[in-house]
């Protein structure tokens, strides 16, 4: 005698077809609220970024930063023994609407030459920063 199949339950609560993405859950989904961190409220406009920036100052050097302790004031120059110059980034707005620091700067470094003598080549850098904001 063959076998017979059973008979499907009438009460409704047997498995259902789904598409093969749909998630495997027994309750609705729920509508998905906050997808992450907002960004910021309004944008800063160009010309309010230019009246509220101030310039940022930039130091150059072939030393790491060392944080002293004491409150006095000493000029960077004589501080850093490898001091190579200091330039001020200006807030302005660029062609493209978007707004940040600019500035450049002419420095000379002198290198040290590969022979060990006491004369030193002089080398011209021209350094040109844009920080975008």
């Amino acid at each position: 005698m063959p076998p017979r199949k059973r008979p499907a339950e009438d009460d409704g609560a047997g498995p259902t077809t789904r598409s093969a993405k749909a998630p495997k859950t027994e309750s609705p989904s729920k509508a998905r609220g906050g997808r992450g961190k907002k960004g910021p409220k309004a944008n800063l406009g160009a010309s309010a970024f230019k009246a509220r920036a101030l310039p940022l100052h930039v130091n150059l050097t072939h030393t790491p930063p060392v944080l002293s302790d004491d409150s006095s004031t000493v000029p960077a120059a004589s501080a850093d023994p490898g001091f190579v110059g200091t330039t001020a980034l200006l807030p302005s707005t660029f062609s493209t609407g978007s707004y940040g620091w600019k500035g450049s700067k002419r420095i000379t470094i002198e290198l040290p030459s590969p022979d060990g003598g006491g004369e030193k080549e002089k080398v011209h850098v021209m350094l040109t920063c844009v920080p975008l904001s």
